[in-house]
């Protein structure tokens, strides 16, 4: 994104110029060939894979881990619903990475083989399911991940299916790539019903979660989030997004980008308000909103979704707000098949070990579950 600003730069200087910001290896190469620039400055996708240089010398691209440009771990969080900061600086954690918990707590997370291998089940094929098989087997343990579905990701895929996250769905290959090479036995289109069948020591339940659902009246009108964002709904002209959060205000964008006509209502003061995303992300992208004149309703409810569009509740009343769709963004709730094992007294007759990982054991973030994964693995591995 310097990339032009940069050049510019390099006419009027004769010391060494280099540019950073997401710069790419092919772009970086490509400018220092044409005199452009001098060097290419690296900095989160070092945190993101510090084997980032040594994989491009020896020409394994594909298995760089990719930066997303999340922001979740490397810059500090933002406060009070974005307005602002509640963070203490003297106890800041940043030069981390959501992607790799390893970055900066290596005397933490160990990569030595496991003391006593282990046979270990992965009930999902999500990022916490794939993460937690890919460390395990990285540590010497016999890992199975079973899979109901046709496709590895679970509801990262949706996450990753708008035109600006090309990087999030770099990182889904990354996933599948580094899965297969791990060595864990992957069984696609397999629903476990009964884990007392499975060979294994241990069973990691990573079954994720599933969209919330309104109850107001005409609610079955609306289509949720993620069969917008994994296509299996399409989206008028004028759509209604019911929810604030990060990702309605991303589908909003995406609308807006696409010459559609969005509008989004929220029930706090703030869009993109919950903590834990860095506020040059959530500032951006409210910026973005406002570029493309997408109105927000704020401090309002739905009431009702009817044939022409919603009622709302804001602060000034009751108003109608016309729409060709409406599109849920409320957030997810565990999945629950598996919720009762929780509980000693419904464990298995073989007394198996028994972990819920990511979005089944409480919806999280990206974050909380790559580092969950990494947790779990350093427990079974090393008790500790």
């Amino acid at each position: 994104m310097n990339l032009p600003y940069v050049e510019h730069i390099k006419k009027f200087t004769t010391k060494p110029v280099v540019c950073a910001g997401r710069m790419q290896p092919d772009a970086a190469a490509e400018a220092i060939a044409r005199g452009g620039i001098d060097a290419m400055g690296v900095g989160r996708q070092l945190l993101c894979d510090p084997e980032f240089i040594t994989k491009i010398r020896e020409d394994r691209l594909a298995d760089v881990r990719p930066c997303i440009a999340c922001h979740g771990a490397c810059l500090p969080f933002n406060g009070l619903n974005g307005k602002g900061t509640d963070i203490d600086p003297m106890h800041v954690e940043m030069g981390r990475c959501v992607l790799n918990p390893r970055t900066n707590n290596e005397t933490k997370y160990s990569n030595a083989p496991a003391k006593t291998p282990k046979r270990i089940a992965v009930i999902g094929g999500g990022i916490g399911g794939m993460e937690t098989a890919i460390q395990a087997s990285l540590r010497g343990h016999r890992v199975d991940l079973y899979e109901k579905t046709d496709r590895l990701g679970g509801v990262f895929n949706a996450a990753a299916a708008m035109s600006f996250k090309e990087k999030d769905r770099e990182l889904l290959e990354w996933y599948k790539r580094s899965l297969q090479k791990s060595g864990a036995a992957v069984h696609m289109n397999t629903e476990i019903g009964d884990i007392e069948r499975l060979d294994a020591d241990i069973v990691v339940i990573a079954t994720g979660a599933h969209a919330k659902k309104l109850r107001i009246p005409g609610a079955e009108r609306a289509i949720t989030a993620a069969d917008f964002l994994d296509g299996r709904a399409e989206a008028g002209d004028r759509v209604v997004i019911i929810g604030g959060g990060l990702t309605g205000c991303e589908i909003a964008y995406e609308l807006a980008l696409s010459g559609k006509h969005p509008s989004i209502v929220e029930m706090t003061e703030h869009l993109v308000g919950a903590k834990g995303i860095c506020m040059a992300n959530s500032s951006m992208l409210r910026e973005l909103l406002r570029f493309h004149k997408v109105p927000a309703y704020l401090n309002s409810s739905c009431e009702s979704i009817t044939d022409g569009g919603v009622v709302i509740k804001t602060p000034e009343g009751e108003k109608a707000i016309p729409a060709d769709t409406v599109i849920l963004s409320v957030g997810y709730s565990p999945d629950e098949r598996f919720s009762s094992l929780k509980e000693k007294k419904n464990r298995t007759k073989q007394e198996k070990e028994i972990y819920f990982i990511g979005d089944c054991d409480k919806v999280g973030s990206l974050k909380t579950v790559i580092k969950q994964a990494y947790e779990l693995v350093q427990k079974i591995s090393y008790g500790k």
